[in-house]
């Protein structure tokens, strides 16, 4: 703009040889550039002022709840660490158990196998018994026990 006014200012020169109402226009016309530039540079600060009011509310009100939320979010970070170990100390557990139950299976499996041939002895044993002998015998025996107490005064 400056070169603008430079140019203007040469032809009203030439145009009317340096006349002093030249000189006064121009001279308005710069004071009326310095009050537009006056203006502008107001309403710059203002909105750089707003903007600086925005940033300092935000921080104001904004950055507590968000230091809030971070620590809840490493509390809750924490709390699932150490959810994270007691399941695997617990899956440990398992394992151990898993292992025990195993040893014990194996155990009782190896205990039926050596004593199955026992069980199978005695329960060949115990069909073998001659039980209609058995019963024979034992009215044999209360018929026997029926005639002694006859005997006796009891």
């Amino acid at each position: 703009m400056s070169e603008e006014l430079k140019s203007e200012e040469m032809q009203g020169q030439a145009a009317n040889g340096g006349s002093e109402s030249n000189e006064a226009a121009l001279l308005r016309e710069l004071i009326d550039l310095q009050k537009k530039e006056a203006r502008h540079s107001r309403v710059v600060s203002i909105l750089m002022l707003l903007v600086l009011v925005f940033f300092v509310v935000v921080a104001v009100i904004v950055l507590p709840k968000v230091l809030i939320t971070l620590g809840e979010a490493n509390t809750a970070i924490i709390q699932g660490q150490q959810a994270l170990t007691r399941v695997d100390e617990e899956m440990d557990n398992i394992s151990e158990m898993t292992k025990s139950i195993t040893k014990t299976s194996n155990g009782v499996n190896d205990m039926l196998e050596t004593n199955m041939e026992s069980v199978s002895s005695a329960v060949k044993q115990i069909g073998s018994i001659d039980f209609e002998g058995l019963n024979s015998a034992i009215g044999d025996l209360q018929n026997a026990v029926k005639s002694l107490s006859s005997f006796l005064p009891f």
